[in-house]
Parts: structure tokens; C-alpha cells; sequence
């Protein structure tokens, strides 16, 4: 039976890595597997225009997401463009494929093995619920919730409207992002729901999101300004922020910023909460 998350989480791609693309299937549908069972992941190696390749060489690598390495190899496109490759984990776990240089362009794909019995890899603090708990409640009674959502007229003229979004958070701050609703979203008319945080860092990943046909989609990011579409304006908008941190905290490596003087000074302090905030304002 094909439920609808596993179209949100595709297992079956194509990714140029200079002259080539990969198609990549894992023999699960849902790429979802129990401990100790056997993941195959068949890789199919082609060309930009299609096309087989009769030379070269693709690398392979199989690994644990973290420290175990099970594979790494590299295929000769001389032997066929179509090879498998097959791993296990003995614990809760992602077993990641990866083609490609890992310190260059590489592509990843990844089989879950019972992924909801992973546990934590340290105990949380023993006030850890209160502290959060006490937090929201603080900021519910004195930060409105201010929520702005503005159209991107030049992204909505499909079959869904797109919007800059943000909200108040402690702190005087903001988060700020982008939502995705298809046009026909309705009482009658009910769409999933997904929310992304971005990866760190200034890169493109940070301030683009695609919307949806069907689903509602958020995209939040952690940085306490609207991400411009441009990249070379972003680029300039996180060397500010970088800045100001190393001006207020010492150092302009955000992630780190204010962890060694309180939780409330910490750098992601405002920003969970506002994306907490977003995320039950979306539910």
C-alpha cells in the first residue's frame, strides 16, 4: 500500500554531477527497513543527454551517516552503467549511498532502519521540559504574536500562493521564511503539511523553497532577517549577522554564539521560539 509521505520523502532521484546523472532506487518503496534486514540500492549511471557512458568511473560510498564505513570503491562505467550496492545497520540508523567525492560535488541517498527507535546520544537537562515550557508561556504574555504574511505575486501565479512570512519572538526578534498553500486548500479540500528548518550556513539552501501542488509547505529559517532572494544580497545579510555576533558574543561562528554565557543569551534561544511559535500557528 503507497501512502502519500512517501512521496515527501522520495527515494527515487536524478542529480547532474558534472557530465552525468544518477538514478538511484532502493528495493523497499518507502526505503524503510527493520535491523539486520539487507538494503539494495541499484544506481543507474547516465548521461546529461541520456546517452550511456562507456568510460570513466563513479565513487561509491556506504556508511552509517557518522564513523562506519561498509563501502568505498569506485565503479568503472567500463563494466556497465547499471550496478548495485547493499548494506545493514545493527542499530536505529540511516544507511547513507553516496556517489561522488565527498569533499566535492557529491550526491546522497539514504534507507532508514527503524528510524523511530532512535534515541538521543546524551540525557536532556533535568529542567529541560520546564525551562522550554516556562519559556513559551513567558513569551505567549508578553511578545504578540505579530504574524506577517505578504504575497510573492511573481511565485503565485500557478496553482498555489506563495508568501513571505515571519513572526515575533523574544528579544525584540524575528523568524522569517516562506509558505506554500495550493489555491483550491479548503475545508473540503485538505492538503499534508511539511515544515523545514534550513541547513546552516549563507548558501542556497538558506532562502529558496519551491512551493507546492499538494501540500502546504513552511520553510523557517533560524536568522533573525528576511532572506533575500538573491544570493549575492544574502551573502551580504549573513556577513552583518556574522558581525553584529562577533561584536556582541565574541565570535561571528553564530552556532556558538552566547553558549557560554546563559540559555536566554544563547544564539538559538529566540529563534526556537519563534519557529515553535510558527509551527503552531500553521497546525
Amino acid at each position: 500500500m503507497k501512502s502519500n509521505w512517501v512521496l515527501l520523502f522520495a527515494f527515487v532521484f536524478a542529480f547532474p554531477l558534472l557530465a552525468l546523472e544518477y538514478v538511484v532506487e532502493t528495493d523497499h518503496l518507502d526505503a524503510l527497513y527493520k535491523i539486520g534486514e539487507k538494503a539494495t540500492f541499484t544506481v543507474q549511471v547516465k548521461e546529461k543527454d541520456g546517452s550511456i557512458p562507456q568510460k570513466g568511473t563513479v565513487e561509491v560510498t556506504l556508511d552509517n551517516m557518522g564513523p562506519k564505513e561498509f563501502e568505498n570503491k569506485k565503479w568503472n562505467l567500463k563494466d556497465g552503467n547499471t550496478f548495485q550496492i547493499s548494506g545493514t545497520l545493527s542499530e536505529p540508523g540511516f544507511l547513507r549511498l553516496t556517489l561522488g567525492p565527498k569533499d566535492k560535488k557529491m550526491r546522497v541517498w539514504s534507507a532508514g532502519f527503524e528510524p523511530e527507535k532512535i534515541q538521543k546520544g546524551s540525557p536532556s537537562p533535568k529542567d529541560f521540559d520546564e525551562f522550554w515550557a516556562n519559556a513559551i508561556e513567558k513569551m505567549d504574555q508578553t511578545v504578540p504574536e505579530d504574524m506577517q504574511q505578504e504575497l510573492v505575486p511573481e511565485y503565485s501565479e500557478g496553482p498555489f500562493n506563495y508568501y513571505r512570512i515571519s513572526f515575533a519572538t523574544v528579544n525584540h526578534l524575528r523568524v522569517y521564511g516562506f509558505l506554500s498553500v495550493p489555491k483550491d486548500a479548503s475545508e473540503k479540500k485538505k492538503y499534508p503539511v511539511s515544515v523545514t528548518v534550513p541547513a546552516a550556513g549563507p548558501g542556497s539552501y538558506s532562502n529558496t523553497m519551491k512551493g507546492s501542488t499538494w501540500q502546504i509547505k513552511m520553510f523557517i529559517a533560524v536568522y533573525p532577517y528576511a532572506p533575500p532572494f538573491d544570493l549575492k544580497e544574502h551573502k551580504q545579510k549573513f556577513d552583518e549577522m556574522s558581525k553584529e555576533c562577533k561584536e556582541k558574543y565574541g565570535t561571528d561562528y553564530y552556532p556558538v554564539a552566547g553558549i557560554n554565557m546563559s540559555r536566554e543569551d544563547y544564539f538559538f534561544y529566540a529563534p526556537l521560539l519563534g519557529i515553535n511559535r510558527a509551527v503552531n500557528w500553521l497546525a
